[in-house]
């Protein structure tokens, strides 16, 4: 229901300018069908040698005349007036004619012909000798008006409608008070053009021929004067006072000179003042608007959309009727095929308004045209169901509701997916990105980290940041009119900045507002989720430790207090120390630094090695700064406790040699003499496969070689391991 009081006004206007609009086209086809008319469609038969006959309309006075198609008619006139018909009488647009004269003569020519049409019979003088007499129908029929006719009307409602939905919706925005002149421009040519260019020979109100004539270059004066305005001031103003009152006076000089030929422009009378002069300028500015926003993403995105519109349809509308008469020749494209082409701009900032918020237009923009086309909908259909099915207003109005209901909703929406390419969003859809990034313990910090990268990779947004401050706000929020989204942290402590959606393609909305909010809702569960079952986890660690270390560790250490045997004495000081190493990941998460584990094994080794009589070599050259997780620390301790068991055991070796360094990750160095066979021989054992298996927990590389040296073999180990 809100959504409605926001769009009442807006769609009020809308409707008023639709209805307003459409009032004319009645007051337009009036005038187009009072008009004398002889039935016939005529075109030039070259040389200005009179006007060939293409087409007659059946039960009109032409055809009962027993004009034919193919007859060439040289002249029109009645005792008292002749009219020779030239080449030029038949120009829909007279403007692409260029000169001044060719346009005096063509509304001298044009107001005759209206004139001795309407005052009675007429001698029509063709080419094979005869002369045909015709009394012109007073009216002309309706279906004798071109298609174009309602196109190029349709084209003016249009674009004024959009013009005024802009200005509806953001009453406030001088930029939207130049696109409605833009519009208002646009119909102006839209309602008088067809009023003189869809005749048969005569038109209405002849003697206000050039003054249609005018009202149509004014019509193209404010729609260019606007659209240089808008380019001057939007989305970058280019400077501090406003282009808009030079534009529209220059323009303004511009129209006085060529409706009163004060001055005959070069190269083409209308064209050249009219659209090549403002092609330049408006060029320029383009430049300088894009050089101005190539450091703020917002205004360019906003910039590229406008040129695309702006210069997509004014340049093909421009090499394809205007280029052409400035080289003598005709354009490629009907006058009318020109107005559709440069309809794209308005229609092109419609869009734009929806997608990059253009003029700050809110979203709910998108809503009038729903409800609009909901209504002329309803309105089309009961039209067509009174007219073909003869049913009742009531009936019909009934039956047009539930076909628009049950039809064209589904079908609008089906079409609007299509385009849009926007399928409904849902947080489950993207649940194993969300699995795999949170479903391991995360501290606050990182917690933030990844939900960045997330919305980074869902967004293709690379430029997120990751803020660890303090959230203000507990739901995500628009920022610069989109350009930004800020979305904090399930925990409160962070907050991730979003800038460029789809890498600055596009502004972000409500709509994504709501699904990181789902989002982020679905992390917060998953993480305090995971955080209750490491909380469950480590109090069973703990307990299990308790036990271990109650339990066996005080057992093995009343043995070891307790019998006199050295072996037994020893193997139980073992046991303990491996018990000990074994539930030491059990107990915290805590890491360990590198030289002190480094001299907790120099220790162990020492005094292992010492007791079978050998000579201990060791090498330590370790970061100060380099740490161990525990899983590190006793996989490392295990591995050399394996290693040095092996060698004291099987080699019976005279002198070791381990080395640990850092320079860029965790080397450790293990090599002995003695009874040492090659590792190629090897059939490996569960003492093998255990170092394998710890070594690839930590992702270590463990290799084992054998290296020849004067005094004999020796047996190498060697372990790589990133920190």
């Amino acid at each position: 229901m809100a959504n409605l009081s926001l769009d009442a006004a807006p769609l009020f206007w809308v409707w008023t300018s639709v209805v307003l609009g459409l009032l004319f086209i009645v007051v337009q086809t009036y005038f187009a069908t009072h008009v004398p008319t002889l039935g016939v469609t005529l075109q030039p038969a070259g040389a200005n040698s009179g006007l060939r006959v293409t087409q007659v309309y059946p039960g009109l006075p032409a055809d009962i005349a027993d004009v034919k198609v193919g007859n060439v008619v040289l002249s029109i006139g009645n005792e008292n007036q002749y009219l020779a018909l030239r080449d030029d009488i038949t120009l829909r647009d007279p403007d692409v004619a260029g000169r001044y004269a060719t346009l005096v003569d063509f509304q001298k020519d044009v107001r005759q012909a209206s004139s001795l049409m309407a005052a009675g019979p007429v001698q029509l003088e063709l080419a094979d000798g005869r002369s045909i007499q015709v009394t012109a129908q007073d009216t002309r029929p309706l279906h004798m008006l071109p298609g174009w006719f309602w196109a190029l009307s349709a084209m003016g409602v249009i674009a004024l409608a959009i013009g005024v939905a802009l200005k509806a919706h953001a009453p406030g925005e001088p930029n939207t008070t130049l696109v409605l002149i833009a519009a208002f421009g646009f119909w102006l040519t839209a309602w008088s053009w067809p009023m003189y260019g869809a005749r048969e020979l005569a038109v209405p109100l002849p003697q206000l021929l050039g003054a249609l004539e005018s009202v149509n270059h004014l019509g193209f004066i404010l729609m260019i004067g606007a659209s240089l305005s808008l380019l001057w001031q939007y989305p970058v103003r280019l400077s501090r006072f406003s282009g808009a009152p030079l534009a529209f006076g220059i323009g303004l000089a511009i129209w006085l000179i060529i409706t009163f030929r004060l001055y005959e422009f070069p190269l083409h009378a209308y064209y050249f003042p009219i659209f090549c002069m403002p092609l330049v300028v408006a060029i320029a500015l383009a430049i300088a608007q894009w050089r101005l926003s190539r450091h703020k993403p917002l205004e360019k995105a906003s910039l590229r959309w406008l040129l695309i519109t702006m210069f997509g349809s004014t340049c093909g509308a421009f090499a394809m009727y205007v280029v052409p008469p400035l080289y003598g020749a005709e354009p490629i494209t009907s006058p009318w095929a020109s107005q559709l082409i440069l309809l794209v701009f308005f229609i092109g900032l419609a869009l734009g308004a929806g997608r990059y918020r253009l003029f700050d237009v809110e979203r709910w923009w998108i809503n009038t045209w729903i409800w609009f086309g909901m209504g002329v909908m309803i309105i089309v259909v009961d039209v067509a169901l009174i007219t073909f099915l003869q049913l009742g207003a009531a009936g019909s109005t009934v039956l047009a509701v539930v076909i628009v209901a049950w039809v064209y909703f589904p079908l609008r929406q089906y079409i609007w997916q299509i385009v849009a390419h926007a399928p409904e969003r849902s947080p489950w859809q993207i649940m194993p990105q969300i699995a795999s990034r949170f479903s391991r313990p995360l501290t606050d910090s990182q917690v933030t980290a990844q939900l960045g990268n997330l919305f980074e990779s869902i967004f293709d947004a690379p430029d997120s940041v990751a803020l660890q401050t303090a959230v203000q706000d507990p739901q995500p929020r628009l920022t610069h009119h989109g350009l930004n989204m800020v979305i904090p942290a399930p925990n409160g402590a962070g907050q991730v900045l979003l800038s460029g959606k789809h890498r600055g393609r596009r502004l972000f909305d409500l709509a994504d507002v709501d699904y990181a909010r789902n989002v982020v809702n679905l992390v917060g569960q998953l993480v305090e989720l995971t955080r209750e079952n490491e909380a469950a986890e480590r109090t069973e660690r703990e307990r299990i430790m308790r036990d271990l270390h109650d339990d066996v560790g005080a057992r093995l250490l009343s043995l070891i207090h307790g019998t006199h045997d050295p072996v037994i004495r020893e193997e139980a000081t073992d046991l303990l120390q491996t018990l000990r190493t074994s539930v030491i990941p059990l107990h915290n998460r805590r890491t360990t630094a590198l030289t002190e584990a480094a001299f907790k094994w120099h220790t162990e080794i020492a005094q292992r090695v010492d007791r079978s009589g050998a000579r201990l070599h060791w090498h330590e050259d370790v970061a100060s700064t380099a740490r161990l997780n525990a899983r590190q620390y006793v996989n490392l301790t295990r591995i050399l406790r394996e290693l040095l068991t092996n060698a004291l055991v099987h080699a019976k070796p005279s002198e070791l040699w381990v080395g640990i360094s850092t320079p860029d990750a965790l080397r450790l160095h293990f090599e002995h003499d003695g009874s040492v066979d090659d590792p190629a021989n090897w059939s490996w054992g569960r003492g093998q496969h255990n170092l394998a298996t710890r070594a690839a927990e930590i992702r270590g590389e463990l290799q084992f070689n054998l290296l020849p040296t004067d005094a004999g073999e020796r047996l190498h180990v060697s372990l790589a391991m990133p920190l």
